[in-house]
């Protein structure tokens, strides 16, 4: 099977966020920052109280809404930031897929990669694991490094599902 395609920014982007998203540790510090603020504000308005004996019902109303405002938008900044590290690094770097036409030939040995004239192949026994999403196929070599296949390629969901079960041939993964 032949899928030739164009990588965006944004397919590299959602491969990075789908990490973030899904890494245990980034999940921990998320959490871990998000009730870290607020814990510290009101620590700090504890500290405030036996300081300066101050202790308004104004002040704790203004400490629990930034609170509940830092918890509901933390992980959206999170990801905001993410995103613009990872579009930095990409307009930095000379060594991206980023905006060439990549050739993918999946066959039964493994798949091989064809863009810019740089053919690379990678075995099925290489392969770590597989991920659909709702926008792309990624195919991992390792925790970092993937295929990425963008779903809006493909010409259709009958397409979309061939590949699913002919690489399920080879590697087993749940979708």
């Amino acid at each position: 099977m032949k899928i030739s395609y164009f990588m965006t920014e944004r397919d590299f982007v959602d491969l990075n966020i789908y990490n973030l998203k899904n890494d245990p540790n980034s999940r921990y510090l998320t959490v871990f920052l998000r009730v870290l603020i607020p814990i510290a504000l009101f620590a700090l308005l504890g500290i405030f109280y036996f300081i300066f004996k101050i202790y308004t019902l104004f002040s704790i109303i203004i400490a629990f809404a930034i609170s509940i405002i830092w918890f509901v938008s933390y992980p959206i900044l999170t990801q905001y930031t993410f995103k613009k590290m990872i579009l930095k690094k990409i307009r930095q770097s000379k060594n991206t897929d980023i905006n060439e036409k990549i050739d993918l030939i999946i066959d039964d040995e493994g798949i091989t990669k064809n863009c810019s004239g740089n053919i690379s192949k990678v075995l099925w026994s290489n392969i770590e694991k597989v991920t659909v999403t709702k926008d792309h196929i990624f195919i991992y070599v390792n925790y970092s490094s993937a295929f990425i296949i963008p779903i809006r390629e493909l010409k259709d969901e009958i397409e979309k599902e061939m590949l699913i079960k002919y690489i399920r041939k080879f590697i087993n993964f749940e979708y």
